[in-house]
């Protein structure tokens, strides 16, 4: 439904959010895009398994276009005032995605989710204008006499104003002026992120790929040094939640070192082991079973080997077709209420044939 009250821009946005849904995905964010060679403007879903394009006409969301991320090895990111140029290669294809917004936001998740190597072409502030862009000579030659004639009206027009000011107010010959108090700066030093300085509270800030300041990324819910995700990949692990969308997820800690763009205050750099303050038990009292012969509504799913085993999920259906419009397939699945509360379908034979758990205390378990 269109909301007379927010703009088309934002119609848009939200029709996608919900659509997307729907479909039981969870995006990291929605963007205004421009896909060349097409001249209207598209929304593109940015989400963990790689970037859904949709048309919006009439209220009504059309998927378009669709790329995985797995489909792509490198990614080259170039920012300009205006909008952001992303391609996207892979052995087979190239894809370009013009950005209307949302640019920075895109970086972090593609070298923390992915294994695309991704390049920042560093331009100089003026490269970044209109008309200097490409570096062409001629290009810039007509830019630069159009922003001089605009500038010279702006000057005109602030002079005039000047004058009749001047003369409309009767001031004394001395004019008191007051004194302009710089803004205290509180807490400006930061540090680069290392493991030893996230614990549960920590709060992580990124570098703003549109200026030279450091903004809010979100902060650290849990930490677990030995983090097994449901693929089975390991890794040194945070429990994140985003400052302005209240997403949470898993975050690895090495892909954010790489990085080199995430940062910690330095006052509260808290020394020694990091917290591991996630949902991760010691068995007391009760025995791991693989989860085969005991998949029901209700259960606790977990996830590893030895005493690595992680809290994954409660299962909230199951489906001997489910069909996923996003791969094209249908297959056995589960439905789990993720650790992060998301909600997701997971490969029923996946599960049965991997290292899955459940705890034998467990009171959904059928008696």
């Amino acid at each position: 439904m269109i909301n007379k009250n927010q703009s088309p821009d934002q119609n848009a946005k939200e029709a996608v959010l919900n659509h997307c849904r729907t479909l039981e995905i969870n995006p990291w964010f929605i963007a205004k895009i421009n896909n060349p060679p097409d001249l209207h403007f598209l929304y593109a879903s940015f989400y963990l398994e790689g970037i859904n394009i949709y048309q919006f006409s009439s209220g009504q969301v059309t998927l378009s276009q669709s790329y995985d991320w797995e489909d792509f090895t490198e990614a080259t990111a170039d920012f300009f005032a205006l909008n952001t140029k992303l391609v996207l290669d892979g052995e087979h294809n190239r894809t370009t995605i013009l950005m209307m917004d949302s640019g920075k936001k895109l970086l972090p998740h593609l070298q923390s989710y992915t294994s695309i190597n991704v390049t920042v072409i560093d331009r100089p502030w003026w490269r970044k204008i209109i008309g200097f862009r490409s570096n062409t000579k001629w290009k810039m030659v007509i830019a630069t006499a159009i922003y001089l004639v605009l500038a010279s009206k702006v000057v005109g027009a602030y002079n005039t104003s000047n004058v009749l000011t001047s003369s409309a107010t009767n001031t004394s010959s001395y004019t008191q002026s007051t004194p302009v108090t710089a803004p205290a700066t509180v807490d400006t030093e930061y540090t680069l992120v290392k493991k030893e300085y996230l614990s549960k509270g920590t709060k992580l800030f990124i570098e703003d790929l549109d200026t030279p300041k450091l903004v809010l990324a979100g902060s650290v819910l849990g930490v677990n040094p030995n983090y097994v995700d449901t693929n089975g990949n390991k890794y040194f692990g945070i429990s994140f939640e985003e400052s302005d969308t209240k997403n949470k997820y898993w975050k690895d800690v090495n892909q954010m070192i790489k990085a080199n763009m995430w940062y910690v205050k330095t006052s509260e750099i808290k020394q020694g082991e990091a917290q591991q303050s996630i949902e991760k038990e010691t068995p007391k009292g009760y025995e791991w079973k693989l989860a085969r012969g005991y998949l029901s509504i209700g259960v606790k799913l977990y996830y590893g080997s030895g005493e690595n085993k992680m809290y994954v999920g409660q299962i909230l259906d199951m489906e001997e077709k489910h069909y996923d419009p996003n791969i094209g397939k249908t297959f056995r699945a589960v439905k789990l209420k993720m650790y992060g509360g998301s909600v997701e379908w997971k490969d029923r034979t996946a599960i049965l044939t991997g290292d899955w758990y459940i705890r034998s205390d467990d009171t959904a378990l059928p008696k």
